[in-house]
This record gives C-alpha cells, structure tokens and sequence, in this order.
C-alpha cells in the first residue's frame, strides 16, 4: 500500500531524491521506509543506498519542519535505531539506547518508544554487566524507568488486546530485572522507587508470574 500510494504521488517508482522531497506527506514516506528497510527485496531496496544515512537524512529534514511531524520524526529514530549494527554489541545497545533517548524526548507519550529505549538499557545490562554506562547513565534505572513510562502511557482500551499484551511484556521484563538484581540491594531500592508509579491494577495482569518468584 505504502509502495502504491508513493508511485501515484510521484507518478513512477519513487528514488531516493522523491522521498527527501518536501512535497511528500510526512506520514507516507515514514510507511514506504519503513516498508523499504523491513520487507522490500533486497534489489529494490539496493536502489535507495544506505537505509541508515537515508533515515538520518529523512530525521534531519523533519527536525527542521514542523513540530507536527514530532511522532514521524520519533517512529523514524525508532526505525535507525533497529538497523543500526556493529561488531561490538555494548556500541550497538549504547546507539540505540541514544537513538530511541531522542524519540521519547520529541514524543514523551509514545509508550513503544519507551519501551524500546528501556530494552536497550536492559540489553546493556546484560551484556556490559554494569549498572553504568559509558556515557555515565544509571542504565538499571533507565532500563526500569523506560518500562515505567511504557506502562503509564499504554492505554488499553484504546489498543485492545495489543495493550494488554504490552503492559503484560513490559511487566514481565520488569520482573525479569527484579529477578536479575535481587541480592543488590542499591539495584532493589532503585527498582522499589520506580515500581511505585505502576497501578496496582496493572499488575492483577501477571499475578501467576509474580507467585511463581515468591515460591522460588
């Protein structure tokens, strides 16, 4: 669909200089990347380059627009953020943890992109094992406070059955961090402080989770 609307705007198969037009919906060419760096083949996708440099291209433009593109701009910093790569896996958690810090900075209420930069902070923790990272960050209480605030702004009456499953994610992994760090007593403390911003409500949705660590 995305492909279909862009070639009926452009009137041909859309290139890299059609997608950094200005004439384009915002919207659209945010669909038809994403579109190009998930599913397209790869010879179709070869025509465009470098999917990372185009997004930063794309980020940057919008950036500079109005701030009504905020939530394309953010889904666009979501979507470098799951391509970027390198040989040092600690680099690729620390770029995307500073990627998705900018998304949640633009669009504080997006609840999956604080999801995302918390599972960066999460990976970090497991695979640096430091509480700190280089940059300085407390990275178990960003990992805790990212889930937090995906929780908080997970509205599951808008999202359905969605919702649910995302609350029920983002308190499992919470879960799992608790599990993680339960003999650090600094670590349980910073988990206790975050924890109580979460509504009890949310938590009915794991209770058999919850039951299983007390047994343990």
């Amino acid at each position: 669909l995305e492909r279909a609307a862009l070639i009926e705007i452009v009137g041909r198969v859309p290139s890299r200089t059609d997608l950094l037009a200005t004439t384009i919906d915002p919207g659209i060419t945010l669909q038809f990347v994403r579109y190009m760096a998930q599913s397209a083949p790869a010879a179709e996708r070869k025509a465009f380059g470098d999917m990372g440099s185009l997004l930063d291209e794309l980020i940057a433009k919008y950036e500079l627009q109005s701030k009504r593109n905020n939530g394309v701009v953010a889904r666009l910093l979501s979507l470098r953020a799951s391509i970027s790569a390198s040989d040092d896996p600690v680099a690729t958690s620390e770029k995307v943890a500073s990627l998705m810090a900018r998304a949640v900075a633009i669009d504080p209420c997006w609840a999956r992109g604080w999801s995302q930069w918390a599972n960066a902070h999460g990976q970090l923790l497991e695979r640096n094992r430091t509480v700190v990272s280089s940059t300085g960050e407390d990275v178990l209480r960003c990992a805790v406070h990212g889930y937090v605030m995906s929780l908080l702004h997970t509205n599951p009456s808008k999202y359905g059955a969605a919702g649910s499953a995302n609350i029920a994610q983002d308190l499992l992994l919470v879960l799992s961090l608790w599990s993680a760090n339960v003999r650090n007593a600094v670590a349980i403390r910073t988990l206790a402080t975050e924890l109580r911003a979460i509504p009890f409500k949310m938590w009915r949705t794991v209770v058999p989770q919850l039951i299983a660590r007390i047994d343990l």
